[in-house]
């Protein structure tokens, strides 16, 4: 039987991963330790000194989309603005004629991409979830394709670096002679919001910064985190324990009033009863190979029905 105790994110860094697992369950009424004010405000710049390469990491869509669009006005003076392409029903004919643009809302896809060479994205919908292309995925525009739509000029691939190697690999030799390996993203086609519009854009945006929600699961060896607006328990946390190690850290609007847990989970962790599996049934119990030996693997799964948090325990053994 094996316990899974030691925190990988930060296995190079102990002392932060230690500081982590205090702020992890502080309660709001809490004040922080001493030593652990001390190794956060040693982490503390001003805005202006910030890494540029660095993912910036946000409590609300608004700051980034700001961080966005100001990112990309400084760094890249060659942008090209891709608009989406709109459409509507014509109540007379039935046909769907384009249209001069809606203003979409955050569930629909981009009203613009303000798309250069060297701009960080992210792609926003599963478009291959087997290939590795799926909403969350980050990558870097490395070539933008243009050919004739109507008697002007339009955007219709845009190249991608994607930072996972491997992901994307139906994607690429979209060009013919081309000799890169870039991933090649098309425009999507969706129903918008507003009833009886369709869109087509690129299931992309721009993602030099996300929002807390979004980088949940990511691992990252630097990180700018503003704490300004963070607005409900956890979401400090899972900005702050983004990074490797505390060196790669960097926060902004420093407020140590906006890192607290939910009281809830941290009552419903104290309160969870030990669970025996010694008589439960594996999802998984073994794999004959073929040599006859027999590798066992057993994955036992338990999740707490209220607040879903998961213990994972694993055994192997080799006969």
């Amino acid at each position: 039987m094996v316990n899974l105790t030691q925190i990988m994110r930060q296995k190079d860094d102990l002392v932060f991963a230690e500081l982590l697992n205090r702020l992890r369950v502080k309660s709001k009424t809490d004040a922080l330790r001493d030593d652990d004010r001390a190794l956060l405000t040693q982490t503390v710049i001003d805005i202006k000194d910030c890494p540029l390469d660095a993912l910036h990491i946000f409590a609300t869509n608004k700051e980034v989309d700001e961080h966005n669009r100001t990112t990309v006005a400084a760094l890249h003076t060659d942008f090209v603005n891709v608009k989406a392409q709109d459409y509507a029903k014509d109540p007379t004919t039935g046909e769907m004629i384009k249209t001069g643009g809606f203003k979409g809302n955050k569930r629909d896809l981009p009203d613009c991409i303000q798309a250069a060479h060297g701009v960080r994205i992210m792609i926003l919908r599963n478009l291959d979830v087997e290939d590795g292309l799926v909403n969350g995925t980050f990558g870097t525009i490395a070539n933008i394709v243009t050919g004739q739509q109507d008697g002007q000029t339009t955007v219709t691939m845009i190249g991608l670096q994607l930072d996972n190697p491997t992901a994307g690999q139906r994607f690429r030799k979209k060009i013919q002679g081309q000799s890169d390996n870039l991933v090649y993203i098309e425009r999507t086609e969706e129903n918008m919001s507003r009833k009886g519009a369709v869109r087509r854009q690129f299931p992309m945006k721009l993602a030099f910064a996300c929002t807390a929600h979004k980088v949940q699961g990511m691992t990252m060896e630097s990180a700018v985190v503003s704490l300004k607006r963070v607005f409900e328990p956890g979401m400090a946390y899972v900005a702050l324990s983004r990074t490797t190690s505390l060196q790669g850290l960097h926060i902004t609007d420093f407020d140590e009033k906006k890192i607290y847990a939910d009281p809830e989970i941290t009552a419903a962790m104290q309160n969870m009863n030990l669970a025996s599996f010694e008589r439960t049934r594996p999802l998984l119990q073994h794999v004959k190979l073929a040599d006859g030996t027999v590798q066992n693997l057993t994955i036992v799964h338990h999740t707490h029905k209220d607040f879903h948090l998961t213990l994972r325990t694993l055994s192997a053994t080799m006969n």
